[in-house]
C-alpha cells in the first residue's frame, strides 16, 4: 500500500482485484479517450466526466475508495477503511476534493500501467 497525504491527513492506497480494475477501466473509457486527444485536455475531461451516468460514476468512486484506508493518528497509526461498504463514507471530513484526490491516486496506482496517460496523484484534475 502506498501512503499519501491529502488535506493534512494520511491515507493508504491499496490494490484493486484485477477484475475490478478491468471494470473501472471499462467505465473510464470515455475519460481515457478525452485524455488521449490533443487540445484543451481539461475541457475534454470535464465533458467526458459530465457524460458518465450516475451508476458508472458511483461504481468508479466506490471501487476506488474501497481500497483506501485512513491512518488515524489518535490510534497509534492504525488504519481504517474510508468506505467500509459501497456508498458509505466512514468519516465526515472526507469531502469532495478529498474524494477526488483519493480516486485519482487509486487510479494512478491501479491503472497507471494500463492507461499511459493516467493522472498521477499530483498531476491533472481527477478524472471522475
Amino acid at each position: 500500500m502506498n501512503e499519501i497525504e491529502v488535506a493534512d491527513r494520511k491515507y493508504l492506497v491499496g490494490k484493486m482485484p484485477v477484475m475490478k480494475q478491468l471494470h473501472v477501466a471499462r467505465r473510464m473509457a470515455p475519460l481515457m479517450a478525452a485524455m488521449a486527444n490533443e487540445g484543451n485536455v481539461a475541457a475534454k475531461i470535464a465533458e467526458a466526466v459530465s457524460g458518465l451516468n450516475d451508476a458508472d460514476t458511483d461504481y468508479i468512486v466506490d471501487a476506488c475508495l474501497g481500497v483506501v484506508r485512513y491512518v488515524d493518528p489518535n490510534s497509534g497509526g492504525t488504519s481504517f477503511p474510508v468506505m467500509p461498504r459501497p456508498g458509505v463514507l466512514a468519516y465526515d471530513f472526507v469531502d469532495l476534493p478529498t474524494v477526488m484526490s483519493l480516486v485519482r491516486a487509486v487510479i494512478a496506482e491501479n491503472l497507471g500501467n494500463f492507461i499511459p496517460t493516467a493522472p498521477s496523484a499530483s498531476s491533472a484534475p481527477a478524472a471522475v
